[in-house]
């Protein structure tokens, strides 16, 4: 691995300068008790001048097959990458969403399936399927219909996940930055996460809003801290008649998947 500096307890490989406002969210991240040098921060240039993603920040760990994309562009450009999980950041502001990504895979222990996030945010949302007919505007205004068969649960559940991450992020993210709103609320379902859902159709469960979802979620953060938050029960139902069928029959598939990319790739899975 290229030589990384110690910055406020942290591992950084700097490709780009680290700035006086990177180091500051570092700082930040160790003084709320986030601290992990198991994950190292490589520290980029802004935009397309990172030259290691598709996109200027990405969180990379051992079960994700980009990740071994990524350690190959590396050392193409002559740096030898750090083990996984590490993550790339340009700016303090990616930097504390993709710590996000990191505590919410830390905190799903050996489930890397079934994440922390899934599991949090299954307790304040309902999904319904959505009809596939017509634009996606369209969509949008349908109803959904109630999750009746596993097929319908299938369609939806990797969608789930997706939105669960990403807003577990972005949580993470804006409560880093002292709780500042964005322009559009992230805990919305209506915002553009859900829209670009092409199966999921989110609502909030009876009696919960944006501010339950964003206060309970920063609760824990203060609570919590880098290695330990006790994992929540997915909710009961919350895909149907399916829900732990599915999440099962999830779990195998993508470990059979992995399994073959890795043997493919001649890497271990």
């Amino acid at each position: 691995m290229s030589a990384t500096l110690d910055i406020h307890g942290f591992r950084v490989l700097p490709i780009g300068r680290v700035s006086r406002e990177f180091n500051q969210a570092v700082r930040r991240i160790a003084a709320r008790g986030y601290t992990d040098r198991s994950c190292v921060i490589i520290k980029t240039n802004a935009g397309p001048d990172s030259g290691i993603t598709h996109a200027g920040g990405r969180y990379l760990h051992a079960a994700n097959p980009y990740t071994q994309t990524v350690m190959a562009i590396m050392r193409d450009k002559g740096i030898e990458p750090p083990p996984p999980p590490f993550l790339v950041a340009p700016g303090a502001t990616t930097l504390f969403h993709e710590w996000g990504h990191h505590v919410d895979h830390l905190w799903s222990g050996h489930d890397n399936i079934v994440h922390f996030s899934v599991r949090w945010f299954s307790h304040f949302y309902e999904v319904r399927r959505r009809a596939l007919a017509g634009r996606a505007s369209r969509r949008q205004m349908q109803p959904g219909r109630t999750i009746k068969t596993a097929a319908d649960a299938v369609d939806v559940v990797v969608e789930w996940r997706r939105f669960a991450s990403e807003l577990f992020a972005m949580l993470f993210e804006d409560w880093m930055r002292g709780a500042k709103r964005f322009s559009v609320d992230s805990c919305d379902p209506q915002n553009l996460l859900s829209r670009e859902a092409i199966f999921m159709k989110l609502a909030f469960l009876s009696s919960v809003s944006s501010d339950d979802v964003r206060h309970k979620t920063y609760a824990l953060f203060e609570a919590a801290h880098a290695s330990s938050a006790e994992l929540p029960e997915m909710r009961d139902g919350f895909l149907g008649h399916h829900t732990f069928a599915v999440l099962d029959s999830l779990r195998r598939a993508t470990d059979r998947i992995r399994a073959e990319t890795a043997s493919a790739d001649g890497t271990s899975p």
